[in-house]
């Protein structure tokens, strides 16, 4: 379960590997024996409002196509000719760090 404070992923959004954070989870889970049947988001009530959940069974169909994704990703990571820049203007899918960059403070 991943309490949010905000909006949650929808369920395109998760089965489309583009919500990773508990699909990382399920997967680091197998590597114990376990086995997450399912993952959640909770959205937390804001005032006046009511919350939301969000439910998604996590079948290892569901898991095989993000362990690929992330190997890639992390190897192109590890390689010492990769740039990693605090904000590129061009993430496929938004920019997810621009709240907690302070590439403005950074540059001066």
């Amino acid at each position: 379960i991943d309490h949010k404070t905000g909006d949650i992923p929808s369920e395109k959004k998760i089965l489309d590997g583009r919500a990773l954070q508990l699909l990382v989870y399920a997967m680091l889970q197998e590597k114990t024996g376990a086995t997450a049947e399912a993952i959640e988001y909770w959205a937390l009530p804001r005032l006046g409002e009511v919350g939301q959940q969000r439910h998604v069974d996590t079948p290892a169909s569901l898991l095989e196509p993000l362990k690929a994704r992330l190997g890639e990703a992390l190897q192109c990571l590890l390689d010492p000719a990769t740039p990693l820049i605090a904000n590129t203007g061009e993430a496929p899918f938004g920019d997810d760090y621009a709240g907690l960059s302070r590439y403005d403070e950074w540059a001066g």
